[in-house]
């Protein structure tokens, strides 16, 4: 096919990949990452990087972005590469990792994506959503994030590739509410604070009005 997918089996993956025609990899360990030869038996014009470990314990995403750029290179192929908002604040390795990618992808198209719920997610919303108990809310819940569908971000994945976007765009809604709010919004009243010394953190994201794409979906 003309497009490949890798980390067609994560969260964002699973979804783009029921509404979207790619062959798909996923590159899931630190030998896997650094073996070219398992992405040579595909000739793609267009690859969506969606790989990453969520707690990484090495450079194993680095050594991944490496390998994707240098096949990209290989066979000529455009790149969208999903970051995080994240990089924002890099104060681990996740996010260090990310902010490494966009390094190494900045010839090609980036979307920076915001705090993603969904089916199948695991962010703060969907947490919220399917408790079966006490939640547990890091800080005091003042802290603000931008929280945008999973629906919404395939919308722009897939716009990213049809215009082979290059640049960066933030995927988001531009707006933000703060953890508190959002227990509010979803009726959720079963929760606790730990960790009080953690610092109230912003997250909104920029609307890039190059990018011809807007956020469809609220929270419910």
């Amino acid at each position: 096919m003309d497009n490949l997918v890798i980390g067609g089996k994560g969260f964002i993956g699973s979804h783009l990949l029921q509404r979207f025609e790619a062959d798909c990899i996923d590159l899931k360990d630190g030998q896997d990452a650094k073996r070219i030869n398992e992405l040579r038996r595909f000739k793609p014009k267009t690859i969506i990087h969606l790989g990453a470990n969520l707690s990484p314990i090495s450079d194993i995403d680095i050594q991944m972005h490496r390998t994707v750029l240098e096949f990209a290179k290989e066979c000529d192929a455009h790149v969208i590469y999903t970051s995080s908002m994240a990089i924002h604040e890099p104060d681990n390795l996740y996010a260090v990792q990310k902010l490494y990618g966009e390094v190494l992808f900045k010839d090609y198209g980036i979307l920076r994506l915001c705090n993603v719920f969904g089916e199948g997610g695991h962010g703060i919303v969907d947490i919220i959503k399917n408790a079966k108990g006490t939640i547990e809310i890091n800080g005091n819940g003042e802290q603000t994030r931008d929280f945008i569908s999973v629906e919404d971000v395939v919308d722009a994945i897939i716009k990213a590739v049809d215009i082979s976007w290059r640049g960066i765009a933030e995927i988001g809604t531009g707006d933000s509410l703060s953890i508190n709010e959002l227990l509010n919004r979803l009726g959720c009243f079963d929760y606790e604070y730990v960790n009080k010394s953690v610092g109230i953190r912003h997250s909104e994201s920029e609307i890039n009005n190059d990018f011809p794409w807007k956020n469809m979906r609220g929270l419910e």
